[in-house]
């Protein structure tokens, strides 16, 4: 039985929020579990794809089960590779995956992580939060105009936990994600773990944060559980969503925003920690808590 320290029914929202679960393999019992208790599933293209002859498909099961839900659940992209940091180009791959998805499902929006995987087309096998110059911003906000023109959809960028302490820039992290908001038009995702991590591991503030990007971007939350090793707090999403991050999201979530979905997010290497019994009654638990 999962206990709250504090709770949030009090709170009223500008629009209903929609409960999302991140999902990436092909796991009927699973799927089935979670459909009672969530209105949205995330997909990652780089994690339901493979590559076969120098060429890269999506996995046929999982479109199956996809298609299965296709305008009874809202389907949100949220992808690793696309790169939309690297000074050279995107990931040409990811953008064909893209392609695939938007042919095939009808998707609500789709998003990636601020930050880039790829130099010289090599990849770094990690990502890496991009220089907050405006030589980036505007090479960004061009890439985020592109994205809309192709797809239609609503675009969002998330930031990152850093891997390695970053430099001073001109711009802070909230202030060059408003400046990429108003110049691009793109939406934002503001993950409050990701935010935690950085707290935790280089003595940010998660508040500030969250006090100085503009919510009214805000289209969705991310939330999410991980371990600390080495005095680190590592972005690796595989536990429950702690008590102190559902206290920070009910926060944000009282406050006038354009928040729409909020996401629970486990890598499917964490699938096999939990049976799909226990992580519906996490998210049950998590919408009572934040009260969406």
């Amino acid at each position: 039985m999962e206990t709250a320290n504090l709770s949030f029914n009090t709170h009223a929202h500008k629009r209903p929020v929609s409960m999302c679960f991140s999902y990436d393999l092909y796991r009927p019992h699973l799927f089935d579990t979670l459909l009672p208790v969530i209105d949205a599933i995330e997909i990652c293209p780089d994690t339901i794809s493979y590559s076969k002859n120098g060429k890269i498909f999506l996995d046929e099961r999982i479109m199956e089960q996809l298609q299965s839900v296709n305008g009874d659940k809202k389907i949100l992209i949220h992808g690793v590779g696309l790169s939309i940091g690297s000074h050279d180009s995107m990931n040409q791959h990811y953008i064909g995956l893209l392609d695939d998805l938007f042919e095939r499902l009808s998707i609500t929006w789709h998003s990636e992580h601020l930050a880039y995987c790829q130099v010289d087309g090599q990849n770094l096998n990690t990502m890496l939060t991009v220089p907050r110059t405006d030589e980036a911003l505007a090479l960004i906000s061009a890439r985020v105009q592109w994205l809309a023109n192709r797809y239609k959809v609503p675009f969002l960028l998330e930031n990152i936990a850093n891997l390695l302490p970053t430099r001073e820039y001109d711009y802070s992290l909230p202030q060059f994600l408003n400046n990429l908001q108003r110049s691009s038009g793109c939406g934002l995702i503001l993950d409050i773990y990701n935010l935690e991590c950085d707290e935790y591991n280089y003595h940010t503030s998660a508040q500030n944060h969250i006090d100085e990007i503009n919510l009214q971007a805000v289209k969705e939350i991310h939330i999410a559980g991980g371990p600390i090793e080495s005095e680190m707090k590592l972005d690796v999403h595989s536990r429950r969503v702690a008590e102190n991050t559902l206290d920070l999201t009910g926060q944000v979530l009282q406050q006038d925003s354009g928040i729409e979905v909020v996401t629970f997010e486990l890598l499917p290497e964490a699938y096999e920690l939990y049976t799909p019994e226990e992580l519906a009654q996490h998210i049950h638990y998590i919408r009572e808590r934040i009260d969406i």
